[in-house]
This record gives C-alpha cells, structure tokens and sequence, in this order.
C-alpha cells in the first residue's frame, strides 16, 4: 500500500512539473542552452520526532543531531520564479530509549522489564526531488522569500548502537547495528519520506552566489526496525525530523 502511494505521488509530482513548464511556454523539454543551474551547500542541526513502540520501548528521548546537504536548482526560462531541485543528503539522528536485550546464545523470554538502555546514532542519506516556488525572481532581487515540497529516497545507513544495563551501568555492547524499512521501497534498507519547508535567500554583491536559511520538515513514510546486537533486538519506530539549514548558493 505504501509502494502504490509513493507511485502514485511520484506521478502526481511529475505532471504537476509537466504542467509547469508547459505554462512557462515553449517546449516542455527546453533547450539546454536556456537551463541555469545553481549549487547549494548546507549545515544544519535536527531536532528529531519519534513515535516509540508502545510495547517494547520506555523513556523515549531525542538526542541531538546534524546533517549536510547539496542541492543542485534548475531554473528553465529566465524571469521565471519556478524550479526544480535535487540533491543528497546526510543526516545523523539521536535516539535513546529503555527495552529488553538478548544477549548471542541466551534463551530469555521478553517478560515486560525494561532493564538496558538503547542509544543510537542513527545514519541515513535523503536523495530528494522537490519544485522550488519563488515570491520573486532570485536573479534580480537581493532578498528573496521561497517555499519547497517533494518527495525523497531514504537510505539508512545502520546505527551507531550502546546497550547498558541500568542495574550496573555496564555497557552491555557497543557496535554497529543494522536498520530496516518496514515498508521497503526498492531495497530493505531504505524507504522514503515526504518534505516539505521554506527559505530565505540573500545575494551578494555580484548577484551571483548567496547566503541561504531553510527550515525543512521530513515525514518518513516508514517505521524503521531496529534489530541490535546480532538480531538480539526486534524492535519497530517511526521518526520524523526538522531541520534548520545555513548554506551558500553558487
């Protein structure tokens, strides 16, 4: 169900642009030559969203979080306050929380006790396609106000994972911990999200780079299984985060 949603937007998004760039006049498909391309690099922090398993998980806290982005615009007719984006991106998202841990070779039962504690560094890369709707033409205003949307590629990377046990405070185990998407979209370890944000744009002097801010919201459109130390863990979430971006156009 969730494969047919991410199809069906996917094909909403591209006639929407279809219909776009009709209206723009012309051709749909414009000639190279009239194409303008931008580059865009960003940092930004991520305040993180979860929706923790009601059974198997206690205490959920949000741990701080970065990321890095690149953006490539596309802009198709000059004047024109309509383009169209894509890029890749990395984010590191903080997550921590009490369960249950079965150690490699134990035979234990899940009795409802929430003795260790779970921390993780979750990594991931967003590949998003987005439309960017401009307030005014960027190449002749100074100032410009803007807002995105679209779809993205989320590919989980793994987890940076502790396990400690809370009667001892011993680290239990520290490792890499692998991460699927429950609904899957073209491999298990990815799905995808929906984002959608706003920004504001400051050209320099020459009007040819920029400094950016962006506030950007991520909706994944998957729960994520988090499986531990060598599967000694089942354990399903979701997470949805928001980022704030200071980045340079060129």
């Amino acid at each position: 169900m969730i494969l047919k949603k991410n199809i069906l937007f996917f094909c909403f998004l591209v006639v929407a642009v279809t219909t776009q760039a009709q209206s723009l006049g012309g051709d749909v498909l414009p000639s190279p030559k009239n194409i303008k391309l931008r580059s865009r690099v960003s940092l930004m922090p991520i305040l993180s969203f979860y929706n923790p398993h009601p059974v198997y998980m206690a205490n959920p806290k949000a741990l701080a979080g970065y990321g890095a982005s690149y953006k490539a615009e596309f802009k198709f007719k000059r004047g024109s306050t309509f383009k169209l984006i894509a890029g890749a991106e990395y984010l590191m998202e903080g997550f921590k929380f009490d369960s249950y841990y079965f150690p490699v070779g134990t035979t234990q039962y899940y009795d409802k006790n929430y003795n260790y504690t779970h921390t993780l560094r979750i990594h991931q890369l967003y590949f998003p396609f987005m439309f960017k709707q401009g307030f005014n033409d960027e190449d002749q205003k100074q100032n410009s106000l803007y807002i995105c949307a679209g779809w993205a590629w989320r590919y989980l990377l793994g987890s940076s994972s502790k396990i400690t046990n809370k009667a001892t405070s011993e680290v239990e185990w520290r490792g890499l911990s692998a991460l699927t998407a429950q609904h899957r979209f073209l491999m298990d370890n990815a799905g995808s999200c929906l984002l959608a944000g706003w920004g504001w744009e400051h050209r320099m002097s020459d009007m040819g780079s920029a400094v950016t801010f962006e506030v950007f919201y991520r909706y994944n459109l998957s729960r994520v299984q988090y499986v531990g130390n060598n599967n000694s863990n089942a354990i399903l979430f979701k997470n949805n985060n928001l980022t704030v971006g200071v980045g340079y156009e060129f």
